[in-house]
């Protein structure tokens, strides 16, 4: 397995810890297994908009400008709590985008246990979703700058190599660690075995841009991922 080098300046991502609030910690490349997106399709925010989705845009618009304000006023601790608020804003517009993508195909959003998972957002999926012919489609949502994040693998063959999101690699260890939390007698856990053994399930990633003002951009994009 061929491994990126590191940069020489860190990169940081963030996610929503188990407190609700914003954690920042630092990217490694040092990736084993990399997302191969196999589908990428770039659609019209007009297609999805609504009083919601205009919301969300115009609540990080003024996060935007509020963080103008405190920097030129010296208030950088204002500013960096500030900035806090305005990545999780983003998240809110990806989670945003990618239901209101899937509900207009017609899919069902399953009702995923994460509350029961502890430890935050780590080691669950963003999104599930069952597909017309009752597949499953998983789904990673991004606003903003925010990039596939990766995790060390804590189960399998592949155990302590690093997978990125979208990565088969990555799906099977977070449907491990759902079987490991919540039993393998849990009809969730259960669905997601059943869909992965017979090949009936899908990775995909649905990103919304942002502009520096916090305003959407014309397209969100949507990629699916090779996985089998």
């Amino acid at each position: 397995m061929r491994r990126h080098a590191s940069p020489d300046t860190p990169k940081l991502g963030h996610r929503i810890g188990e407190d609700g609030k914003v954690e920042i910690f630092e990217i490694t490349d040092n990736i084993d297994f990399a997302a191969r997106p196999i589908d990428t399709q770039k659609i019209s925010v007009n297609d999805i908009r609504d009083p919601e989705l205009d919301r969300l845009e115009r609540h990080r618009e003024r996060l935007n400008m509020l963080i103008d304000q405190r920097y030129k006023n010296g208030e950088l601790d204002k500013v960096a709590e500030l900035q806090k608020k305005r990545i999780a804003q983003s998240e809110k517009i990806g989670e945003a985008v990618a239901r209101k993508h899937f509900n207009n195909l017609g899919y069902e959003e399953v009702d995923l246990p994460n509350d029961l998972m502890g430890n935050g957002k780590q080691g669950t999926f963003d999104m599930v979703y069952r597909d017309k012919d009752g597949n499953l489609v998983i789904v990673e949502a991004k606003g903003g700058n925010s990039q596939l994040g990766s995790r060390k693998l804590k189960y399998g063959k592949n155990k302590d190599s690093r997978a990125q999101q979208g990565t088969k690699e990555y799906m099977d260890d977070i449907i491990a660690n759902y079987e490991a939390k919540l039993g393998s007698e849990n009809s969730f856990v259960k669905e997601l075995k059943k869909a992965n053994r017979r090949g009936n399930i899908r990775y995909t990633a649905v990103r919304q841009p942002l502009t520096k003002d916090g305003s959407l951009t014309g397209q969100y994009k949507v990629d699916e991922f090779k996985i089998k």
